[in-house]
């Protein structure tokens, strides 16, 4: 499974940053390409991560005790402030 993760991850790193690899005659696995690799797949984290600073929870969901006791949705459940505070609404469920 590694090598599936590091084959897919070296794809999107070519599909990424074609111009690293037009230069090269062969298309050897080396010690320079590991390093390419692993820096394509840090700048991909780098990417994903810089959207995580906009992601958030409501300030609500201490709102119920049920689920402060339990971590389990209480009886009311779309009604209940506290609970819906952790539900994705599905507008919005494609960019989360």
């Amino acid at each position: 499974e590694r090598d599936k993760i590091r084959h897919w991850v070296h794809q999107n790193y070519l599909h990424r940053h074609p111009q690293d690899f037009q230069n090269r005659g062969s298309t050897s696995e080396d010690d320079g390409e590991e390093e390419k690799e692993k820096e394509g797949y840090r700048d991909m984290l780098k990417d994903n991560m810089a959207l995580s600073e906009y992601e958030c929870w409501s300030e609500k969901w201490d709102a119920c005790p049920y689920f402060i006791r339990t971590g389990k949705r209480c009886r009311r459940g779309k009604g209940c402030e506290g609970c819906d505070s952790l539900r994705v609404s599905d507008s919005d469920y494609e960019s989360v």
